[in-house]
């Protein structure tokens, strides 16, 4: 643990929380798990170079390479 070594105390940041300049609220937590688990299935059923992300209620699995050719398309799936 870095707080071990430094004698500092330190604490994770999810850097969106920050940008958002908000504390996370229940949905943020449950799409974090929801997100989480999904990639860990699609990472175990061997799947890769995708992202996951949620599109009307479903979790979908677009290709990696979207999200820096074609960012206006990925803001419309995601």
């Amino acid at each position: 643990m870095l707080t071990d070594k430094t004698q500092i105390e330190c604490r994770p940041v999810i850097l969106g929380h920050v940008q958002r300049g908000d504390s996370p609220v229940s949905q943020d937590r449950i799409l974090a798990t929801k997100l989480g688990a999904y990639a860990v299935e699609q990472a175990l059923a061997g799947q890769n170079n995708i992202m996951v992300g949620e599109h009307n209620n479903q979790l979908i699995t677009p290709p990696l390479e979207i999200s820096w050719q074609q960012k206006s398309l990925l803001i419309h799936i995601c």
